[in-house]
C-alpha cells in the first residue's frame, strides 16, 4: 500500500468556534503554549518551564519497588 501525505501551511490562528469538519486546512483547534507569529504561521510561547513546573533535566524519584501496573492521571485537563 502506498503512503500518502498531504501539507498545508499553518497560518489562521486558532479557531475555538467553528465546528471542526468546517475548520479550513492551517488552522487550528487545540494549541497549548504556542501563538500566532507576527511573521505568519505559529510560534511556540517562550519562557515556559516544563509542565510539570521543574527545571529542566531534574527527575522525581517515586519511592517503591516492582513493576509498575498502571497509571492514572489525577484532575485531567
Amino acid at each position: 500500500m502506498a503512503v500518502q501525505s498531504q501539507a498545508w501551511p499553518l497560518v489562521g490562528g486558532l479557531d475555538l468556534v467553528s465546528p471542526a469538519i468546517q475548520i479550513a486546512a492551517g488552522r487550528a483547534i487545540v494549541a497549548q503554549n504556542y501563538e500566532c507569529s507576527l511573521n505568519g504561521g505559529y510560534r511556540r510561547v517562550d519562557g515556559y518551564k516544563i509542565f510539570d513546573g521543574r527545571t529542566a533535566g531534574t527527575s522525581l524519584i517515586v519511592p517503591g519497588s516492582g513493576p509498575i501496573r498502571g497509571v492514572w492521571e489525577y484532575k485531567p485537563h
